[in-house]
């Protein structure tokens, strides 16, 4: 954790629900920064968002937060 490139930056995934675009927001995570995804549905951005265990166990900062935004 000593290599955290985004630290206390915010970075905004769109498509982050799910796939290549959820992968990418939990890599960001991992670099320290504070994520913001979107997605078209409800049900794969609330179960993403709801992963907990990822959010807070693998980033081991508890202060990285999730939002999610659907259409």
């Amino acid at each position: 954790m000593s290599n955290q490139r985004f630290h206390n930056k915010v970075v905004l995934v769109t498509g982050g629900n799910s796939g290549i675009g959820l992968v990418t927001a939990k890599a960001f995570a991992e670099e320290g920064a504070n994520i913001i995804i979107s997605g078209r549905n409800p049900k794969t951005l609330d179960s993403a968002i709801k992963d907990k265990r990822y959010w807070f166990k693998r980033t081991g900062n508890s202060s990285r937060c999730i939002s999610g935004f659907s259409n």
